[in-house]
């Protein structure tokens, strides 16, 4: 009789735990308050063959996980684009907070402008998004 009651208290326990786990995994996907801040490059013109530097910090302000990004340089005008990474959109970064950094050189027309534009969503596309832009102009 006691083993008996061990093992019911024992899945009871299991149970319970299992129960837990899931619902922190579920907490993952709910809605998050997400913000995106590009660090770099910014609003000054830039010049054909200029290397400039991409830091975007993508923030999830309850400390939830961050499961997609995007940081794409597209042509103002034409809607070409340049750059686009990272190139899985999933990062799934728990911590709350994940930045992207890279170097580009500028290997584009003079006298055009262009858009960086940085996304961060949940768990689900185009759910919970937020997003931030920076526009340039390149000179030759």
């Amino acid at each position: 009789m006691k083993n008996l009651i061990y093992c019911i208290l024992l899945v009871g326990f299991v149970a319970t735990i299992a129960a837990c786990n899931k619902d922190d995994d579920d907490h993952d996907h709910e809605e998050g308050d997400y913000h995106v801040h590009i660090m770099s490059p910014d609003t000054t013109a830039k010049h054909v063959g200029d290397t400039i530097h991409i830091h975007v910090e993508f923030e999830e302000h309850d400390g939830g996980t961050i499961d997609h990004v995007n940081v794409e340089i597209a042509n103002k005008e034409d809607g070409s684009v340049i750059y686009s990474a990272p190139a899985a959109a999933h990062v799934h970064e728990e911590s709350g907070k994940y930045e992207h950094h890279d170097d580009i050189i500028l290997d584009v027309d003079a006298h055009t402008n262009w858009i960086m534009t940085a996304k961060v969503w949940g768990h689900d596309d185009d759910t919970d998004q937020a997003s931030s832009t920076v526009e340039f102009h390149v000179h030759p």
